[in-house]
């Protein structure tokens, strides 16, 4: 039997509960889809947030064959067998379009994706890629261009949640209202807020809290309180068990038992869910902890980085992927400040990769408390976009004919690498020009020196020779 997630899913347009930004009466995307307008599209947002059940409404919405494939596990001669019944379904007698729903597309490679571009080139086909990253990092830029419209799916909102598990709770077709199930309102809310925006785990929350009732045969009775549906009949049932409860009313009590035996409570709901685990809603969650744990290490906030690194590894990051960035860390924002940090971290990182986790975790976590604690300078990465700007903004000159490769035969004929004066000859600093020309005159400075950490002795001998130079010129 189907999961009551799926069992559960919105038919039409209408019944569709979320993503009231861009999904609602007069909306662009309602009116293309009532007035069977769609065009291709991504959906991209956190699993359970309804991007699937969206496309199978419109594909019926729109009296379109639907084909549903999985990247996971669909290759190109899969697709390309789509591709063919398409435009045979089009072409033929039934002069009818298909759509093609591909769920995780951000999983298939370069090759794969482009096998899609003739098909939506010719019309063959309509298009809808669903993703949980962000597409403009995953999906090429040439299928992006021959897609109308990026939807971005947000998390369900707590209310959206409990109007989803609402109609579950009474729907007595493919839901769960003949299950004499009650809910409290308040232990409602709990599972929504629980299921972190997640419509399939709040809906098989619920499914998994009412089987074990129902196996195990406990909490028969619903707790006093108000009920968890709007539904008139089920709010009578409450009042009538909570009147028994007081005393008042025996016959009702055995009424209720009949009518409402399975009770939800907070106890049971907390056993279910065990621990609210963390974990990515979606790819670019990972990318903005990564984001605001570098920009708390450039804040030498110690407690800030490590909370986001704890986030980090709950959610599943993996080794290579913090090690990267703790490494970008340590030479974007500590670098000159400290010059050591650099191989310290890089130690970390190794070790963690020796280890594995969980004891990896121990060692990414002494490096991040390294760099969010050394003194900080950007000197180095503000020089090299410095240096990037001119060279992509302004006519640079040539190298200086003393500095170029002088080492095959015939250089010095053609007056390479004369006049080049070898510093180690002269004490170790010999004042002769590097930069081009145009630079050079104008007296180009693309390092400037912190004088936070080890940088001040750095600052300090850089700044006695460049005065020495002027001091020359």
């Amino acid at each position: 039997m189907p999961s009551l997630s799926n069992r559960i899913r919105p038919q039409n347009i209408d019944e569709f509960v979320g993503q009231g930004h861009f999904l609602y009466k007069g909306s662009l995307l309602y009116n293309s889809i009532k007035n069977k307008t769609f065009d291709n599209a991504i959906f991209f947002g956190p699993s359970g947030t309804g991007k699937t059940t969206l496309a199978r409404i419109i594909a019926r919405e729109m009296d379109s064959d639907f084909v549903e494939i999985n990247a996971t596990n669909t290759g190109t001669k899969e697709l390309k067998a789509v591709i063919e019944k398409a435009e045979r379904r089009l072409f033929g007698f039934e002069n009818k379009t298909t759509y093609v729903y591909v769920d995780e597309i951000h999983r298939w490679n370069k090759l794969q994706q482009d096998s899609l571009l003739k098909a939506l080139e010719d019309g063959v086909l309509k298009f809808i890629g669903s993703t949980t990253e962000n597409p403009y990092f995953s999906i090429n830029n040439a299928v992006l261009s021959r897609v109308r419209h990026i939807y971005e799916f947000h998390l369900h909102s707590i209310e959206d949640l409990e109007e989803i598990l609402r109609r579950a709770l009474d729907d007595t077709e493919v839901g769960l209202g003949n299950m004499k199930v009650a809910c409290p309102e308040m232990e409602l809310r709990l599972i929504a807020s629980m299921s972190n925006g997640d419509g399939r785990v709040a809906l098989d929350t619920l499914e998994f809290i009412v089987n074990n009732l129902r196996t195990n045969n406990i909490e028969r009775n619903p707790e006093k309180g108000d009920c968890c549906t709007d539904s008139n009949s089920h709010k009578s049932m409450c009042e009538s068990v909570n009147v028994f409860r007081n005393g008042e009313d025996e016959e009702d009590a055995d009424f209720c038992s009949d009518l409402y035996q399975l009770a939800i409570t907070e106890k049971i709901i907390q056993e279910a869910f065990q621990k609210q685990t963390y974990f990515f809603n979606k790819e670019e969650d990972k990318y903005n902890l990564l984001s605001a744990l570098q920009k708390s290490v450039r804040g030498s906030d110690p407690d800030a980085a490590i909370h986001y690194l704890a986030r980090l590894f709950e959610g599943g990051a993996d080794i290579q992927t913090i090690g990267r960035r703790l490494m970008v860390i340590a030479s974007e924002d500590v670098s000159m400040a400290y010059p050591n940090a650099i191989t310290i971290v890089q130690s970390c990182v190794e070790a963690a990769l020796m280890v594995g986790y969980p004891e990896a975790e121990i060692n990414l976590a002494q490096g991040v408390i390294l760099l969010a604690a050394s003194p900080k300078s950007n000197s180095s990465y503000a020089a090299l976009l410095k240096a990037k700007e001119d060279i992509r903004n302004r006519k640079i000159d040539d190298v200086p004919d003393h500095l170029k490769d002088s080492h095959y035969k015939g250089a010095k004929s053609r007056g390479l690498g004369i006049g080049y004066r070898y510093p180690h000859d002269f004490g170790g600093y010999v004042d002769q020009q590097y930069l081009p020309d145009n630079l050079y005159k104008e007296g180009t400075i693309y390092y400037e020196p912190s004088g936070n950490g080890s940088e001040r002795s750095f600052k300090n001998y850089v700044e006695n020779l460049r005065r020495r130079s002027r001091k020359d010129d």
